[in-house]
């Protein structure tokens, strides 16, 4: 099953002023970061809810975001005046030093400034609950745009497989052009007279040899056979595709660079756009 590593989800539970909401967003990462924002919770319960949501999300940056109906305006609100003037002063320096316009609103949305202390009697268990509520909905999200994500990219690979069927068809023709290129070419450098023709051939299939694109092509398939069965796992395959996209493509650059006809050097063009579109997407999966 394939999951996108993006997605949101959102629950609540509870009524009236005991209200509680929870909503979490996944944004792509490469390993797995928490973000807690909203009501105070204590630190047993913020490791537990963390460990959940790891276990259960993997990988990605995650921020969770924990509302209250109880908090009111009457909650004591104040400002870290001491860590923003530490900033303020740390940034004027950087400006100053460095020459570098470095915007401290930038820095604003990472660093918690206002203080918001609020007292609640919402248990513990509640709020895990209603989290775990939210990480469900979010997981479902998961699916349903990686199921958008596996149609998508095993297309392409269908029309990547289509061109290198094309390109199989080709070989023999561009061993015998390229053959006979190279001989015209040694040819018209050598001596005919004092050069073997036995030994003429020698040399030219060598080099004939050595442009072969056949190993090329059966390494590609079988990479690209690899890369679609990883689609039929049931785990986290992002990096596995991601490593197996890397070895498609060092294939294919081998490919254009043997490439001895115009056709053959369009299709490899063509499968490199398709690579890279597939890139794009593969970083987005779980």
């Amino acid at each position: 099953m394939i999951y996108s590593m993006t997605g949101y989800g959102a629950s609540s539970s509870g009524n009236g002023k005991n209200k509680i909401n929870a909503e979490l967003k996944a944004l792509n990462g490469k390993f797995f970061e928490l973000k807690i924002r909203g009501l105070d919770i204590n630190f047993n319960l913020s490791k537990t809810i963390k460990d959940y949501l790891f276990k259960n999300l993997n990988r990605g940056s995650v921020y969770l975001h924990l509302e209250s109906s109880k908090i009111s305006l009457q909650d004591n609100v104040s400002l870290n005046s001491v860590k923003f003037e530490l900033l303020n002063d740390i940034v004027e320096q950087i400006n100053k030093k460095y020459k570098k316009s470095l915007n401290l609103n930038h820095l604003l949305r990472i660093n918690d400034f206002i203080s918001i202390s609020s007292e609640h009697d919402i248990s513990d268990e509640i709020i895990l609950n209603v989290v775990k509520k939210s990480c469900k909905n979010l997981i479902k999200m998961r699916k349903i745009e990686g199921e958008s994500l596996k149609k998508d990219i095993l297309s392409r690979i269908k029309y990547i497989d289509s061109i290198l069927l094309i390109v199989k068809k080709t070989i023999k023709e561009d061993n015998r052009i390229r053959f006979q290129k190279y001989q015209k070419k040694i040819e018209s450098i050598v001596n005919q007279k004092s050069f073997e023709t036995i030994r003429l051939h020698q040399e030219v299939a060598i080099l004939a040899e050595k442009s072969d694109v056949t190993e090329e092509i059966v390494r590609l398939t079988s990479h690209l056979k690899f890369f679609k069965s990883l689609f039929r796992q049931n785990q986290p395959v992002g990096r596995k595709l991601s490593f197996t996209l890397q070895e498609i493509l060092r294939e294919v650059n081998t490919l254009g660079s043997k490439a001895s006809n115009e056709a053959t050097t369009r299709n490899v063009i063509e499968i490199k756009e398709e690579i890279e579109k597939i890139k794009e997407q593969v970083l987005n999966i779980l």
